[in-house]
């Protein structure tokens, strides 16, 4: 059982110095990732938080100050946007974003991302990327942060734009008594840890 051991660590050893000291970071179980739209009404802000996000990559590499991240598709369901006042509210979300026929949110990088964290400034690192909401595709920069906690990575970023920029007329309540501003952001919060 020793001798296994010992070659164990010879052979964990020999790959440390193979490879450097490249560190896989997996997405966080402890905390939960989130990718919410945010807004404003005539009578309240809105926070419409996705309940189903799926791409958001398993695992990131940390080699020194680069940070490294394979190409990716993140998409999340219309359906499970919730606004958190109810059935009502999310009814007209998922109207207003045509769900029935573009059921999903997307978000596409088709190349890696190399980020060096010693290079980051306040606004971060712009991510270039095809964003489809309601049937309509855009490319936009998302400018994304990066902050190491203790054993955890955070990446978070957060997109302006307007909604008819998509198509999407803002929704409206109460026979047009309250309506949505047109100005929306999409934020994410994603968390990693040290393997």
């Amino acid at each position: 059982m020793k001798q296994i051991i010992r070659l164990y660590c010879v052979v964990c050893f020999s790959l440390i110095l193979q490879f450097g000291f490249c560190q896989t970071h997996t997405l966080s179980t402890e905390k939960a990732s989130e990718l919410a739209i945010i807004g404003t009404s005539t009578l309240h802000e809105w926070k419409a938080v996705a309940g189903e996000v799926r791409g958001i990559p398993e695992t990131i590499s940390l080699d020194g100050d680069l940070l490294s991240i394979d190409a990716l598709t993140i998409s999340a369901s219309v359906e499970s946007l919730d606004g958190g006042r109810g059935p009502s509210m999310n009814s007209k979300i998922q109207k207003a974003l045509k769900n029935s026929t573009h059921p999903e949110v997307t978000f596409v990088v088709t190349d890696p991302i190399q980020m060096n964290m010693a290079e980051q400034d306040s606004k971060g690192y712009p991510i270039q990327g095809e964003l489809s909401i309601a049937g309509e595709t855009q490319s936009i920069e998302l400018w994304t942060t990066v902050e190491m906690l203790e054993d955890k990575i955070h990446i978070s970023g957060s997109k302006d734009m307007k909604m008819t920029s998509f198509k999407i007329e803002p929704p409206s309540a109460m026979f047009g008594q309250i309506k949505t501003n047109d100005d929306i952001t999409i934020q994410f919060d994603v968390y990693y840890i040290s393997n």
